[in-house]
């Protein structure tokens, strides 16, 4: 709308209220963005205290499967 305004731009009601309206939703996207990088912190954070317990579990998932290769009886 803004390239194809003919004549004073102030004077295009119609083109203002496009421009405020997409003003608040740049807001809104911006506002939205920040909590969405606040949430990701959060989960990063609690996804790396399960750490230690996945490497312990792979741990004790191969050991128990390199049992067989000891002795059939496991």
């Amino acid at each position: 709308m803004l390239a194809e305004a003919k004549g004073m731009i102030l004077d295009d009601i119609e083109l203002i209220c496009t421009l405020e309206d997409s003003k608040k939703k740049s807001r809104e996207i911006t506002k939205n963005l920040e909590e969405t990088t606040e949430i990701e912190a959060e989960i990063n954070e609690s996804r790396n205290l399960y750490t230690s317990v996945a490497v312990r579990g792979t741990i004790l998932y191969f050991v128990i499967t390199d049992f067989a290769a000891i002795d059939s009886m496991y």
